[in-house]
């Protein structure tokens, strides 16, 4: 049991590399800082992934994962439907599934919203009948083997159905969509947009004290509706910038201690959006993924500053203070 927690733990760390990885190659590509600032954030994502490891971790199964495990196929199903059959799109389809399992499942509701990740993807992708239901069982595996990992990291949920799909992908030998990167005035409203979730979804989440997953499901639910009206042309690709974005905002209190926190990860979020456009579109989950990387890439450089340069800075300030030279 401990190598497939082992084998779980890196599996996320591999998959948010290599979406990093491509994204900063991308990046470099088109805009030399900002390929710089996603370098800086994966540096980040590795310091504060090794932090988290635990290997006294042990995973043990209960009754209640049973329960779990058949609220995270049951939102991929679902989620799928919704999304794929009656077209809904993945955004509102599982906006609304996150809103109904708030409302309605309780504690069920977390793994619930998992699922409607892993019913994101596109039919093209992630074929309906076995692929769908594989993907929902790999995701419902990985959710359980990872509880007790990245706890209130905002993203989390999705990276676990990103897994889940792209690896029923690669079995399937899916083709996996790609699209162009945007001009300089679409960018900028992609990161205003993914900034605008993580600061609205931490708004609901903690102020308001609606829970992440309904603040999020809220916040999908008027993006998918209402931004693809104000613009026809890109209303789906903003719509799911600022989905993303409530993703980062779903982050908990302990991990990004102030919104300032939750703004910074939001807009380093909307970068990787923008440089991963052209890579692994159609899987459910990305959006989560690209969220989980800005989250704990922030978390990461934070906690490598408060560990090993505020020391440094607070030594040369006593060493150089103007009262060691009266």
């Amino acid at each position: 049991m401990t190598l497939v927690i082992t084998g779980n733990f890196i599996l996320l760390a591999l998959i948010v590399v290599f979406l990093g990885l491509s994204t900063i190659f991308n990046a470099f590509l088109h805009n030399t800082i900002f390929g710089g600032l996603i370098s800086v954030l994966l540096l980040g994502f590795l310091y504060a992934y090794i932090k988290e490891w635990d290997f006294k971790v042990s995973f043990k199964f209960s009754k209640n994962d049973i329960l779990i495990a058949s609220s995270v196929f049951g939102g991929g199903i679902l989620t799928f439907l919704l999304n794929n059959f009656l077209g809904l799109g993945p955004v509102v389809a599982s906006a609304l599934v996150g809103i109904i399992a708030a409302a309605a499942l309780g504690k069920y509701s977390v793994p619930a919203y998992c699922g409607s990740f892993v019913g994101m993807a596109s039919s093209e992708v992630i074929s309906p009948g076995l692929g769908i239901f594989l993907a929902s069982i790999l995701a419902s595996g990985v959710f359980l083997v990872n509880k007790p990992f990245f706890n209130g990291f905002g993203g989390k949920l999705g990276a676990i159905a990103f897994s889940a799909c792209l690896l029923t992908g690669l079995l399937s030998g899916a083709e996996f969509n790609g699209g162009a990167i945007p001009g300089l005035e679409i960018k900028a409203l992609v990161v205003l947009y993914c900034l605008m979730g993580a600061l609205l979804t931490n708004f609901a989440s903690v102020k308001l004290k609606q829970g992440p997953v309904l603040a999020s499901g809220l916040i999908g639910l008027v993006a998918g509706l209402i931004i693809p009206a104000l613009f026809v042309e890109n209303g789906g690709l903003l719509a799911s910038a600022m989905f993303c974005g409530s993703f980062v905002g779903m982050s908990s209190p302990e991990r990004l201690v102030r919104p300032l926190l939750v703004g910074i990860a939001g807009v380093l979020a909307g970068l990787i959006y923008i440089y991963s456009l052209p890579y692994l579109g159609g899987l459910g989950g990305k959006l989560g993924t690209i969220a989980f990387s800005g989250v704990i890439g922030i978390r990461g450089l934070l906690d490598f500053y408060l560990q090993f340069l505020q020391p440094r800075f607070e030594t040369l300030e006593k060493t150089f203070s103007f009262r060691n030279f009266l």
